[in-house]
């Protein structure tokens, strides 16, 4: 993620987008996996640093160059990647995992650049719903209302984490 996708040859782009879609199926896994475990918020979910790095809009495989024109990033790889987890449940599984998480410590919430990413990520998922021209991505999601309800409780455990801390 710290190429931008012109540098790199279609092999390693088609790489990079087969891997992007594998690491966010697992990490939804992973977090759905966490909630069977009779809500023991000290499991972790070791593999939502990967989700984080995935969803960082600052990489710059996924900004643009102002400079060179043939240096251009790939942003809607980025938003795919959110689609993508959003279709599976992943932000629900999110929500659940956080609130579980949130009044146990600090050692078993997520590190604060990660919540940045998740944020990020649930404010550009929110904005395909307002927006008339990325219908297709829209279209994918099952309920607008659940996404709504899972990134409205990852909010309300982030701030219930930072008033605790």
């Amino acid at each position: 993620l710290d190429q931008v996708p012109t540098s790199l040859g279609v092999v390693e782009n088609e790489c990079v987008v087969k891997s992007f879609s594998i690491a966010v199926k697992l990490v939804a896994m992973d977090l759905d996996t966490k909630q069977d475990v009779d809500d023991d918020a000290t499991i972790m979910c070791t593999v939502l640093g990967t989700l984080a790095i995935i969803f960082d809009r600052n990489r710059k495989y996924y900004k643009t160059t102002k400079t060179k024109a043939s240096q251009q990033g790939s942003p809607q790889l980025r938003m795919r990647m959110i689609h993508n987890f959003t279709v599976i449940g992943g932000f629900t599984a999110l929500a659940q995992y956080l609130a579980n998480r949130e009044n146990v410590g600090t050692d078993e919430f997520p590190r604060i650049d990660e919540l940045h990413s998740f944020i990020n990520a649930t404010g550009d998922i929110l904005g395909i719903f307002s927006s008339n021209g990325e219908s297709n991505l829209k279209n994918d999601i099952k309920s607008e209302e659940e996404v709504e309800c899972a990134v409205m409780q990852i909010g309300k455990s982030v701030m219930s984490f930072f008033e605790q801390s």
